[in-house]
């Protein structure tokens, strides 16, 4: 759900009314990070790029064919969690990628994803004038690993500084109420490590042992308790921020 929100925001051709607006920001917001971590970027052709021909979709599958060890071929699948691409007759296929994300909420990378990715991209640029953006996305820097080298990596607090941009372009509601929403759930990364929140769960435990065997019965518990330790539990990303978030509306249905 939130590639596919992402995805719906960076589509020029969604109905949030923002048309190219949100592309480009991404884009430009992009480089600058890859340009701060020592990659150089020619930024200036995509200011001349035309925005309106680009294909946006979510969860775009592809296939490539590897080479093992003892010499045989074995096809490899994927999926782009974001994909964009543009019109580039120089090209097989008479189009370029243009934009790849990979979000990892609740995981790591698995069987090196971004190399397979960086090496099925760098297949398909040909005679491109643009340089393909690479973007792994994590709520944190600090558990991103290794990836491919040609990979930005963005965490929640860059896609808050790029929904920033947005706040002052003429957008639906709909879009609006989605912009300020994202930013409050991005808000509530996880930050704490480990031995903090096992520090945390114990006391909670110590000091609620009722509750706690009555949760585990699948009973309820009295929300004062809750209240108690909300500031802390919305901290580690445990709670939803009630107070921040908009709450439930038409939007969200």
């Amino acid at each position: 759900p939130f590639t596919r929100l992402l995805a719906w925001l960076l589509d020029p051709h969604a109905d949030h009314q923002m048309r190219t607006a949100p592309l480009r920001a991404f884009l430009r917001h992009c480089l600058r990070v890859s340009q701060d971590g020592g990659v150089q970027v020619n930024a200036l052709p995509y200011e001349s790029l035309n925005f309106a021909e680009v294909r946006l979709s979510s969860e775009f599958a592809i296939s490539t064919t590897r080479v093992t060890v003892d010499g045989t071929e074995k096809t490899v699948n994927g999926r782009f969690d974001v994909y964009a691409d543009y019109p580039c007759p120089k090209v097989e296929g008479g189009r370029c990628p243009l934009l790849v994300i990979e979000a990892k909420i609740e995981a790591g990378q698995s069987n090196n994803q971004t190399c397979l990715y960086q090496e099925w991209v760098d297949e398909r640029c040909g005679h491109s004038p643009v340089q393909p953006v690479l973007v792994y996305l994590a709520p944190s820097k600090d558990r991103v690993g290794t990836i491919a080298n040609k990979f930005v990596i963005l965490d929640f607090n860059q896609i808050n500084s790029w929904l920033e941009t947005l706040r002052p372009v003429l957008k639906s509601a709909q879009a609006d109420f989605v912009i300020n929403e994202l930013s409050v759930l991005n808000s509530r990364t996880n930050r704490a490590e480990s031995s903090e929140l096992d520090d945390l769960v114990q006391k909670i435990i110590q000091k609620n042992e009722e509750s706690v065997a009555t949760l585990k019965r699948g009973g309820r518990v009295d929300s004062s308790e809750v209240d108690e330790y909300e500031h802390a539990l919305v901290y580690l990303g445990l709670l939803s921020a009630r107070r921040g978030s908009l709450g439930f509306d038409e939007h969200i249905a």
